[in-house]
């Protein structure tokens, strides 16, 4: 819960300008730097949003006894 949603929307959207800005600029090392934070930034993001209700979403195939658990 003291993971903010919004404050990762900004960091992914900050990652990918400068990606942008590495790419225009030909700047590879502020590229490469930039792939590897968006991609851990994405990826906290992704989970936080995904668990954001306390639970995780289940999949449509799961069985009801499973779905309990979660």
């Amino acid at each position: 819960s003291s993971v903010s949603l919004r404050m990762y929307a900004v960091t992914v959207a900050g990652f990918s300008l400068w990606i942008a800005y590495g790419v225009l600029s030909r700047a590879w090392p502020v590229v490469g730097a930039n792939v590897v934070c968006l991609i851990l930034s994405a990826t906290i993001l992704a989970l936080k949003w995904r668990f954001a209700q306390g639970k995780p979403l289940v999949p449509a195939g799961m069985s009801e006894g499973a779905r309990d658990v979660l």
